[in-house]
């Protein structure tokens, strides 16, 4: 038989990967086994009903939710049950939907607590590359974040995440955007895997689409 040729391409270990992660608040279960994978480079989107654990399952990985049973790896590590804090200097980042900054400090100084957890010398270069990148940053740079429109305080909060570099970014969206550009795609139901596909075939499956994406 002898060994596998030298060129062949060897399997690599998901970036992320859940196996079987209960969790829930109090006694009561929202994730009742779910398990998820997503590759280094990979857009993987995950969806379902209102109450599927959509929610429950980003803030388990990222340690705002203790799991009771499962394991969460992320580059390998076991990160079940960390605090926020390790987490992202594990380097996942979390951009919760919804307005979560400090509204009574400028844009500018929202990018700046963003970058807490950094203590090198390039974290200026980085916030003015940003803002670069995002304009309206740039042009709000004096504006109390509180004053931004919802859709220009997701912005920020995605260029705060993008300070920390992280190797997996988190972000809750609309479903059928998001299935669109996914390399592969969950469907949760009660708190289960449902369906797993490509982001293509999810968006082309009639079950997916009827019951999960608005038909």
């Amino acid at each position: 038989m002898g060994d596998s040729p030298p060129n062949l391409p060897q399997p690599r270990s998901p970036l992320l990967r859940l196996e079987d992660v209960h969790a829930g608040y109090g006694e009561i279960e929202v994730l009742r086994g779910v398990s998820v994978e997503v590759g280094a480079d990979e857009i993987v989107s995950i969806i379902g009903a209102n109450g599927a654990g959509k929610s429950t399952l980003l803030r388990t990985v990222f340690g705002m939710v203790t799991p009771s049973r499962g394991s969460i790896r992320l580059a390998g590590d076991e990160i079940a049950g960390a605090e926020p804090t390790a987490v992202l200097r594990r380097g996942c980042s979390y951009v919760p939907q919804g307005r979560c900054n400090f509204p009574a400090m400028s844009v500018e100084e929202n990018l700046e607590m963003g970058a807490y957890t950094r203590s090198d010398a390039d974290v200026r270069r980085d916030i003015e590359a940003l803002m670069q990148r995002f304009p309206m940053l740039a042009s709000k740079r004096r504006a109390l974040a509180g004053t931004l429109s919802g859709g220009q305080q997701q912005i920020l909060e995605i260029a705060i995440a993008l300070l920390l570099h992280p190797k997996v970014l988190m972000v809750e969206q609309n479903a059928k955007q998001a299935l669109a550009i996914s390399h592969r795609g969950f469907v949760l139901e009660l708190g289960r895997n449902r369906f797993e596909g490509s982001g293509q075939d999810l968006l082309d499956n009639p079950d997916v689409r009827a019951h999960y994406l608005g038909g």
